[in-house]
């Protein structure tokens, strides 16, 4: 084999590691949390359509009056963390027309990475952090002793690209999320909580707060293109950390290790999303008995 050949296997060799490397932290760092999303924002579209047809536009209000204004101020969040000009923000300000129960216009700098590229995806994801963060905090004063990160509850694993090819990660995986939502459900429906009134006003905020958890489908127009571009800036930042970090592999587990600190929360909206999905669905059925 001739020094070019070499040169030339050296040179896609380093280059499939980086691109493996950038892999490694989209599955383990994004993914879930992307995946958990689109599961909040089907549920959350699904509610609501059984609520227009239960009680109109009225009935979509429920929800809205608690969730719309974390929603929004998420994204403000947000934008004032980007550095972007804030034009006007409404909390709550419900448009029959439009749909719209509340919005945030902002500008930025086109030419600026920062506000444009990271900025933008940030603004975009902002409600699920906000949401999220306000889902701990309620249910920590709400129930001090209910935690979702103490050692009785059972822990969640995740794929990685090495485990890709190995069945027994995926029976992991799916053993521990079914150990988890069994523990929320176990937990929610004890006699203790069943029997205190505070369970169902947390259940009551709950509702409003995961129904609008998630990134609206505007927000998702403005996530795609800078999450490209945040993309490709991984996979070149990659390309120059490779040889600089030997231990690649533990730097984005230990990302991930503070990352998914809001997965257990996430997992609690999606299973209360779950419960007041099937509520709905019962009182959808009896109304259209009777209707």
């Amino acid at each position: 084999m001739s020094e070019f050949q070499r040169t030339i296997i050296s040179i896609l060799n380093y280059g499939f590691d980086s691109f493996t490397l950038t892999l490694k932290i989209l599955l383990t760092l994004f993914l879930p949390i992307i995946i958990s999303c689109i599961i909040l924002n089907l549920l959350a579209k699904e509610q609501n359509r059984r609520l227009y047809a239960i009680g109109g536009w009225r009935a979509l209000l429920i929800s809205a009056g608690v969730g719309t204004p974390i929603h929004e101020l998420s994204h403000f969040l947000a934008a004032v963390i980007a550095n972007h000009k804030i034009i006007e923000l409404k909390l709550f300000k419900p448009d029959k027309r439009t749909g719209s129960m509340g919005y945030m216009t902002h500008s930025y700098r086109e030419d600026n990475f920062f506000q444009a590229i990271i900025g933008n995806t940030l603004i975009a994801i902002a409600p699920f952090f906000g949401g999220a963060a306000v889902i701990y905090l309620m249910s920590s004063y709400i129930f001090p002793d209910f935690s979702l990160f103490s050692r009785t509850v059972p822990r969640i694993y995740f794929l990685n690209l090495n485990d890709l090819l190995n069945w027994e990660s995926y029976l992991l995986v799916l053993d521990s999320h079914l150990k988890f939502f069994a523990f929320l459900g176990k937990k929610i429906f004890s006699a203790a909580m069943l029997s205190h009134w505070k369970t169902y006003v947390f259940l009551l905020l709950m509702f409003g707060i995961v129904n609008h958890l998630s990134p609206s489908g505007a927000d998702f127009k403005n996530f795609w293109q800078p999450a490209l571009v945040l993309m490709a800036t991984i996979l070149l930042l990659s390309l120059i950390i490779k040889p600089i970090i030997q231990r690649s592999s533990e730097m984005v587990a230990k990302a991930a290790d503070c990352f998914f600190v809001f997965i257990p929360i996430l997992y609690l909206a999606i299973f209360i999303s779950l419960l007041w999905l099937l509520l709905i669905y019962l009182v959808y059925w009896i109304v259209m008995i009777f209707r």
